[in-house]
């Protein structure tokens, strides 16, 4: 067994807000519950990994009147989600270079079997909630001899069959004497840069790292 997932978490506020000039106080709770496993099978240089997990999340609060005296209700929140999928993959011998190619594919859904139901606008526009998502995605990783490694990956969504997104992200990087080393950083740190881009944000990042060990 690689990994097997089981957990509570709970909390409790004592929350104190201003909004246009009016106070209040009010308690709030939130209760998560999160069970299942996912485990490689290694079949020599070839390897598959199911998910499966199913979480529980309850949030509520309690109702208070401000101090002008508006009464606000209590509301709460449920989310009911299993989540499951296999990811597999495999490793290749590399060549020059390259000490390792190792590619993977994924395949993932999501149901949301307890969540909040749709709300409509005053103008009769639906807000759809969604209760399914599909996730396929895959990548790539190489292993280079100096211990330098490039990993690239994309994933692509879809919601409910009406709306869907994608996202990418790229990792290079490995130790900082693969590069001749830096005056003022150990041996043995690590330098990687990564860049990640997503059409749910329409934006991409680029980060610089350097870590000594």
């Amino acid at each position: 067994m690689r990994n097997r997932i089981f957990g509570t978490h709970h909390e409790a506020g004592d929350n104190d807000i201003a909004i246009a000039g009016a106070t209040g106080q009010f308690n709030s709770k939130q209760v998560n519950f999160e069970a299942g496993f996912d485990k490689r099978f290694n079949f020599g240089q070839h390897w598959i990994e199911p998910t499966v997990k199913v979480s529980y999340l309850r949030q509520t609060r309690d109702g208070y009147t401000d101090s002008a005296g508006f009464v606000i209700a209590s509301s709460g929140a449920t989310t009911g989600r299993l989540t499951y999928g296999p990811k597999f993959g495999t490793v290749i011998d590399g060549f020059g270079p390259i000490k390792q190619i190792m590619p993977y594919a994924k395949f993932g859904g999501v149901w949301d079997f307890d969540r909040e139901a749709d709300a409509t606008l005053s103008s009769g526009v639906v807000l759809a909630n969604a209760s399914t998502a599909v996730n396929l995605g895959g990548g790539t990783q190489l292993l280079f001899l100096n211990g330098l490694v490039l990993s690239v990956a994309g994933d692509w969504y879809s919601f409910n069959t009406e709306l869907s997104a994608w996202s990418v992200a790229g990792r290079f990087g490995g130790p900082l004497s693969a590069f001749g080393g830096l005056p003022g950083f150990a041996p043995n740190a690590f330098i990687s840069l990564d860049l990640a881009a997503a059409e749910a944000n329409a934006a991409a990042t680029v980060r610089l790292t350097i870590k000594s060990q």
